[in-house]
């Protein structure tokens, strides 16, 4: 099922090695952060039943929807599979901001398995703007170091030119077999909306 999908460990794989559609990353990106705190969101009734719509940056919102508003969709309310088994949400948005837009948020979550802890992992969303859906771009789990900062400069590199609907979003890091099954198999339904194999 997954033999489509390439893994890339570690650190490095964050940083530079996604493959195709890598390009340079722009010049004077800038970061901010945001809460994402479900009391703090309000209902967002236009959007569908259990969505609501938090405070993000200017101009563009933060959507929680799907089980227990896990899902998270970035500038419109138009939302991908629901995250992996029972991942917990984490409380806040990195944004990645071009030129006064923002081009990427980075969402953590959780991925409970039993006593030994959880697995942690990261996904860089590109916003969703007018009419056009947002969508994820990648996701990094597990990765050494600072996995914010690794996320970022993934961010960075790929949001711009990522295409939502053509494009497809890669996996990157290392995890435990479970965990790291589920997320395989989460980044595949991703992928399907694409068309495309997961990278």
């Amino acid at each position: 099922m997954h033999s489509a999908l390439m893994l890339f460990l570690g650190l490095a794989a964050a940083t530079g090695g996604d493959g195709a559609g890598r390009t340079d990353p722009p010049p004077d990106i800038s970061s901010a952060a945001s809460p994402l705190l479900p009391k703090l969101c309000v209902d967002e009734p236009n959007a569908g039943r259990g969505v609501l719509r938090c405070a993000g940056l200017v101009g563009t919102d933060v959507f929680l929807g799907g089980a227990d508003a896990r899902a998270v969709a970035l500038g419109t309310p138009v939302f991908q599979a629901d995250p992996p088994g029972r991942s917990v949400l984490g409380r806040s948005v990195t944004w990645r901001i071009l030129e006064g837009r923002p081009i990427a948020g980075i969402v953590g979550y959780e991925l409970p398995e039993g006593s030994e802890g959880g697995t942690r992992y990261l996904v860089v969303i590109k916003p969703g703007r007018d009419a056009r859906p947002g969508c994820v771009v990648g996701v990094l789990r597990q990765i050494p170091g600072d996995g914010l900062e690794a996320a970022a400069s993934y961010a960075d590199r790929r949001a711009v030119s990522f295409r939502c609907g053509t494009d497809a979003p890669s996996l990157m890091g290392s995890a435990s077999s479970q965990a790291g099954q589920a997320l395989a198999a989460w980044v595949e339904q991703l992928s399907a909306s694409s068309n495309q194999p997961a990278r």
